[in-house]
């Protein structure tokens, strides 16, 4: 996908609005992740493979990395190794 698709997709719209929610010093994580709960649980399924996939390009070894991001990507990347994301089944039911 070139960057004029990416960033004609509803994913990437989405991916901003939360940019702008994050970037709001008052941001509660854990807030955030009871939230998710709520969800419907086909979408709670659909939600974690998002974050799968998050890991996955983090882990990326051509992933931007400095000190800002660097746990982020480390955390990522020890996720991969450990080799659990391989054996995950996650269907659309």
């Amino acid at each position: 996908m070139n960057e004029y698709e990416l960033q004609q997709s509803r994913e990437y719209q989405a991916a901003k609005d939360l940019e702008n929610a994050l970037n709001n010093m008052s941001w509660r994580p854990e807030v955030f992740a009871k939230s998710v709960r709520t969800y419907h649980r086909t979408l709670q399924q659909s939600f974690f493979r998002t974050i799968v996939a998050v890991i996955r390009e983090m882990a990326a070894s051509d992933y931007g990395v400095d000190l800002r991001n660097q746990g982020s990507h480390d955390t990522a990347r020890a996720i991969i190794d450990s080799g659990v994301l391989d054996d995950s089944y996650l269907p659309f039911v």
